[in-house]
């Protein structure tokens, strides 16, 4: 936007040289130059409009995940240990340690230890696992991972 405005500024300086020999032509290429630059600013203001709304946007959706996450871990206290069971089948349940870092489910084994959140968001999902299963198996919201998929690699 400053760069707009000292563009707008040295064009009025250099019409403002112009003026000593102006005719009614150069006064309509004046005018019609400067509508052209107004519809520009327009449009780049529109531009900054969206963008800043989109922030917002996400900027809203992560307190929202970090209010849940307070609450995961009031609720936690000071369990070390998790259980969530499978929808699909009772006895597949996934352990989760905050010592022991490895998910174990009836495909396999995977050694996630030393990951952070986001690379494990990350691991799963390229090693087929759907945006729902990675977070029954990570203990977190569809939503969290989303995110990290969308905005995190």
């Amino acid at each position: 936007m400053l760069i707009l405005i000292g563009y707008l500024f040295l064009k009025f300086k250099s019409l403002q040289r112009k003026l000593v020999d102006v005719s009614y032509d150069d006064v309509k290429v004046i005018t019609d130059t400067l509508k052209d630059l107004v519809v520009e600013s327009e449009k780049v203001s529109e531009k900054l409009d969206i963008s800043i709304k989109e922030k917002e946007a996400l900027l809203e959706d992560l307190v929202d995940l970090i209010d849940a996450k307070l609450k995961r871990l009031e609720q936690l206290g000071s369990a070390n240990t998790v259980n969530i069971p499978d929808t699909n089948n009772v006895e597949d349940s996934v352990s989760l340690s905050f010592n022991n870092s490895t998910l174990t489910n009836k495909t396999g084994n995977f050694d996630l230890s030393g990951m952070s959140l986001k690379e494990k968001v990350v691991f799963l999902s390229q090693n087929g696992m759907a945006p729902v299963d990675v977070a029954k198996r990570l203990g977190i919201s569809v939503t969290e991972v989303n995110l990290v998929l969308k905005h995190g690699r």
